[in-house]
């Protein structure tokens, strides 16, 4: 379908239109059947929620500790492989065995798989290079003019390409 003049772009209208009635009628029959299977998982949600809220808490702190140990034992044990690495430099095997048998590692938990990973928190904005640094989408926003308020001037900002858009709404067709 093309849009070439007057007549075809009021028939596009039309069928916007006509297709949002549709879209409108059918989900008013979809929501008469979801909306009482929603209502009634409501219900029964509410009936397990007292039971299972507390326990989906104390799985989070309790898998929290298990990943805590974990990563102290790991830390520890590289630890004792340094120190032991320095003993056999130093002449002293026995010292090294001492160190490696003194840090054994956890023994697995069956059904429990622990993946350690790395993760960062900002301390100092200034401080991150520019390289991980991202464009602020609301704020780029919020510096463009409002296009439906007379505004005909394209704003400079460096690195991007600042361009007029448009979206469209349409009512349901009567």
């Amino acid at each position: 379908f093309q849009i070439v003049d007057h007549a075809t772009h009021a028939k596009a209208g039309a069928m916007v239109q006509n297709a949002n009635a549709r879209i409108a009628d059918l989900e008013a029959k979809r929501t008469s059947i979801t909306v009482p299977i929603l209502e009634a998982k409501r219900a029964v949600d509410a009936l397990f929620n007292p039971v299972t809220g507390p326990l989906k808490q104390a799985v989070v702190i309790l898998k929290s500790k298990i990943g805590m140990y974990e990563i102290t034992q790991r830390q520890l044990q590289e630890r004792a492989m340094q120190h032991a690495a320095a003993a056999i430099q130093a002449g002293q095997p026995q010292q090294a065995v001492a160190h490696v048998a003194a840090i054994a590692p956890a023994a697995p938990i069956q059904g429990i798989t622990v993946k350690p990973w790395w993760n960062y928190e900002v301390i100092d904005e200034n401080a991150v290079p520019r390289a991980y640094c991202s464009p602020d989408h609301a704020k780029i926003m919020a510096a463009l003019p409002n296009a439906m308020h007379g505004n005909k001037v394209t704003p400079q900002i460096p690195g991007l390409r600042i361009f007029l858009d448009s979206s469209v709404t349409a009512r349901k067709a009567k």
